[in-house]
């Protein structure tokens, strides 16, 4: 069960800055789902 919010927990950190890339350079959001497998 650990490993398992170690992986969510990074994933987050990951779909968190990749967010703030996207909002910064004004370029439309990747889908969660596609992009990130969490």
């Amino acid at each position: 069960m650990r490993k398992n919010t170690v992986n969510k927990r990074r994933c987050n950190t990951v779909i968190n800055a990749s967010v703030k890339v996207a909002i910064a350079r004004e370029k439309p959001l990747p889908m969660p789902g596609e992009e990130y497998h969490c």
